[in-house]
């Protein structure tokens, strides 16, 4: 198959018409946001202010590469299968990359708060500690990477829930809910109260209920979709949490955000 290629449109006239023709590709390719919904050359032409031949010429070569996809019948284009390759391979590189990815941000959070941070995630019905990150005084009631921990009990977890659809939130409710200490939610109805805060503030205050004398606070990591992948938490003396919250929430917070940005969260959903 003969491809033509960029250097070729607007016949050569410089390295600048190049790069012009490469920002009108990328022009393209975001204008079938966020739907992909088919659209005509002309329609493409007269929205983005092309040259209807230029749009044509620049179509054609994204079609051959797979970029996007002509139908037959209609004429219109749509995104192609190449994006759909592309779109698995970031994220089969992000989902394998996951803990190295958010490690280092976690070791950022560390310094500034010198609290343990940790990773929650899902797996299935339960929770596993992905990654820990001690403080500047261990804390050792943290766990380990490996370890499970009783979901209802969890700062990470209720902030992955908080941010979850009613389906999953209502799968969780269902499942048995264990008292770790006298401060532990156990009853559904008080959870989904619970849920409602961490949705207002942006994070949990788990409040001695894993072991009395010590607290957490943990909030989401989003994927590209929008859906919680994951929480980071930080895990401390209990008055150490407690009369540095404001400061430790935020600091918190906008590590998630930060995380959130290498998974192409963009936060619009």
């Amino acid at each position: 198959m003969a491809i033509v290629g960029f250097d070729n449109i607007n016949n050569n006239k410089s390295e600048d018409n190049k790069h012009n023709a490469i920002e009108k590709a990328f022009a393209i390719m975001m204008s079938f946001l966020p739907n992909n919904d088919a659209i005509s050359t002309i329609e493409l032409s007269r929205n983005l202010g092309f040259h209807k031949a230029t749009t044509s010429r620049i179509l054609k070569i994204m079609n051959e590469f797979g970029m996007v996809t002509q139908n037959v019948t209609t004429k219109m284009y749509s995104l192609g299968p190449s994006i759909v390759k592309l779109s698995l391979a970031i994220h089969k590189s992000l989902n394998s990359g996951l803990i190295s990815l958010a490690r280092p941000f976690m070791i950022d959070l560390r310094k500034k708060t010198g609290q343990t941070v940790t990773l929650e995630i899902l797996n299935g019905h339960n929770v596993m500690m992905g990654c820990v990150v001690e403080g500047d005084v261990a804390v050792r009631v943290a766990g380990q990477a490996g370890d499970s921990v009783c979901w209802n009990t969890t700062a990470g977890m209720r902030s992955i829930m908080a941010f979850s659809d009613d389906k999953f939130v209502n799968e969780m409710l269902s499942q048995p809910m264990m008292a770790l200490t006298e401060y532990s939610i156990v009853e559904p109805e008080e959870f989904r109260i619970a849920l409602k805060k961490v949705r207002q503030d942006g994070y949990a205050h788990e409040d001695g209920e894993v072991v009395v004398g010590f607290d957490a606070l943990g909030a989401p990591v989003f994927g590209f979709d929008g859906k919680p992948l994951f929480a980071i938490c930080l895990v401390g003396l209990s008055n150490q949490i407690k009369s540095n919250k404001s400061v430790f929430s935020e600091a918190l917070k906008e590590t998630v955000k930060e995380i959130s940005k290498t998974f192409m969260y963009d936060g619009a959903s």
